[in-house]
């Protein structure tokens, strides 16, 4: 919010003061977050189109390899992380994944969000602050059934826009999976979230792999700390 003074003196009318109070406290209410409420501080990162350092047009056209299984190593100020990337289970996501860091995306990029005991997130590269993303956003792959959801947690997805992709080896939310952040239904772009314990979140996010080693390193990110790279490795 800004305000424009209508003299030459910056003198501002009490009129003025009353707007520019009011714009600070509605700025304040919409911005503030509720730490206690875990899932929510998820939930509302926006991966939105975000003008920036490096983004895309479009999503990648797939390239993952039949067969290959891949992997990344995270490399973070505090030591390397190797993740089990779970083609299978998400292969649009992998594919992006992929991607993004083959591109060079998630060098240098900040954890923006670490909360202890829940999770450590990053991957927003322009922003820095979890509202940006990489220009584009994409689907979310949740097979329903693979993670045996009810027909109440089906019928409440459903109500909320989201909608199950049949044929995928999706699993659970648990400790050290590695999960995309989204804005709602399909919102999916850069942002990815390591779970530090099994927290129950709403299963509508896009599970794409688990860490394998370098738990411990995981354990040790605080905010502000760097993700130097992600090297994609295929087996």
């Amino acid at each position: 919010m800004s305000y424009v003074s209508e003299n030459k003196d910056y003198l501002l009318t009490m009129g003025g003061i009353l707007v520019f109070a009011l714009g600070a406290l509605v700025l304040f209410h919409i911005t503030g977050k509720d730490l206690n409420n875990l899932p929510n501080v998820i939930n509302d990162v926006s991966d939105s189109f975000s003008s920036g350092e490096k983004t895309y047009a479009n999503p990648p056209e797939m390239k993952l390899e039949e067969g290959k299984d891949y992997s990344a190593k995270i490399v973070t100020s505090k030591g390397d992380i190797t993740v089990d990337l779970f083609e299978k289970a998400a292969p649009e996501t992998v594919n992006n994944f992929v991607f993004l860091a083959n591109d060079n995306f998630y060098n240098d990029n900040l954890f923006h969000r670490v909360i202890k005991g829940f999770v450590i997130q990053g991957g927003d590269r322009n922003n820095k602050d979890g509202t940006g993303g990489p220009g584009y956003t994409f689907g979310d792959e949740i097979n329903w059934d693979a993670i045996g959801l009810s027909a109440t947690q089906k019928s409440d997805l459903k109500a909320k826009g989201y909608a199950s992709t049949p044929g995928l080896s999706s699993v659970i939310m648990k400790s050290k999976v590695l999960a995309m952040a989204n804005s709602g239904p399909n919102t999916n772009g850069s942002q990815f979230f390591v779970m530090l314990d099994d927290v129950p979140l709403p299963p509508s996010y896009t599970i794409f792999g688990e860490v394998v080693s370098g738990i411990d390193v995981v354990d040790q990110i605080q905010i502000g700390d760097v993700m130097e790279s992600v090297e994609i490795k295929d087996l």
